[in-house]
């Protein structure tokens, strides 16, 4: 199972490590990391480290910033703070604890969504090696042509995502922030259980992050699992009503929405929405900010940059004015976030309109809506089509 050191870095500056291979903190004691945390620790700026950079010099708050942030929290501010009490003793940069990790559980899911891709996907992937010669899937596989195979191991059935879980855990008492991603994880009754059984000493000092489609009831799920220190769950959503069910293929509003209104009322669960802005739905931005502000739901948001088709690159500047307007409208809502507001205005302005991409993104679309048997895009936004 390969391992990165950060999910925002340019690029991975140990690809050339078998992370497959070593556990967790011996990958993270690798030259390469080592000399990372010794630049961060000498105020030298690396430039593998430039999206948090421009960021924290535009005055907006950085991934690296949030995460400090978050690690730091401290019930008793007039004590000093562990991390501060931890740092002081250290003379190297040599990792001896874990303190999060992120895990993708797999590709497994019953989505296939517009922006998906194979590896986040068994339906996407199935598609694509139905769809072989297809242009869009040359292209992708002329670019990286191992892509396939790679994503043919995500499935469920291979246990190595829930076996790195047992080696997280097991191996490292300090870890405090676990995050779960798919595919869809609740559907993953075997990883379930090995979060349920965990030791109520572990679950009482560990905060779990789910990342889900809420096609499961997983108020109830959430609650089957214990009593965990804190459980945070992202809902994906690109609309609400007809934009959900065409955006994320397989998506049901109704039970989408009652599941989330259930989670909304359980004390247990602090719950979101993270939103990704496509071009394909942004003009149901404005509805879907609007249900959320009335069911008290927090509203977080993303971009989408792959594949370029879909990214704001090919949102005409008459539209690209009406989604300004409506994220300036709807900005007391959007609190709750990966993008934050101001972040959000910054990127969405950044990306010039590309008309070269109008023809790809309509391709693209046409790709998508083969077989499927929902309302067509040119019927739901014909702004999109003029």
């Amino acid at each position: 199972m390969s391992k990165r050191v950060c999910c925002a870095i340019s690029e991975n500056i140990t690809k050339h490590i078998p992370s497959q291979s070593i556990d967790p903190l011996e990958y993270l004691n690798t030259q390469p990391i080592l000399d990372l945390k010794s630049d961060l620790a000498n105020g030298i700026k690396s430039p593998h480290c430039n999206d948090c950079w421009i960021k924290e010099k535009s005055n907006i708050q950085s991934l690296r910033q949030s995460l400090n942030q978050m690690f730091a929290l401290q019930k008793d501010s007039s004590s000093a703070n562990w991390m501060d009490l931890y740092f002081k003793k250290k003379n190297n940069f040599h990792s001896d604890i874990i303190l999060s990790a992120d895990i993708k559980v797999g590709n497994t899911c019953n989505y296939a969504c517009v922006m998906c891709h194979p590896e986040d996907s068994s339906l996407i992937y199935a598609k694509w090696m139905a769809n072989l010669d297809h242009p869009i899937v040359q292209s992708a596989l002329a670019q990286d042509p191992d892509y396939l195979e790679r994503s043919k191991s995500f499935t469920y059935k291979n246990k190595m995502f829930t076996e790195y879980l047992d080696d997280v855990l097991a191996n490292n008492k300090h870890i405090k922030f676990l995050k779960l991603v798919g595919g869809e994880p609740f559907l993953d009754k075997f990883l379930l259980d090995k979060i349920k059984q965990l030791p109520n000493k572990v679950k009482s000092r560990l905060s779990l992050i789910f990342t889900t489609n809420g096609s499961k009831d997983f108020s109830d799920i959430l609650d089957s699992l214990g009593d965990f220190k804190y459980i945070h769950c992202s809902v994906s959503l690109e609309g609400i009503e007809e934009v959900q069910e065409w955006a994320r293929y397989g998506s049901k509003w109704e039970q989408v929405e009652q599941h989330v209104l259930k989670a909304v009322d359980n004390p247990r669960i602090d719950m979101s929405i993270l939103y990704t802005f496509q071009t394909a739905t942004v003009l149901g931005f404005r509805d879907l900010a609007a249900w959320c502000k009335n069911n008290n739901v927090k509203l977080g948001t993303n971009i989408v940059d792959e594949p370029a088709c879909l990214s704001i690159k090919t949102l005409p500047d008459e539209i690209r004015k009406k989604l300004l307007e409506d994220i300036v409208n709807n900005r007391n809502i959007i609190n709750d976030t990966e993008t934050r507001y101001e972040d959000l205005l910054l990127r969405v302005n950044d990306k010039d309109y590309d008309p070269s991409l109008r023809d790809d993104f309509f391709a693209y679309i046409d790709w998508y809506e083969t077989n499927k048997n929902t309302k067509k895009l040119k019927n739901i936004f014909p702004e999109l089509y003029r």
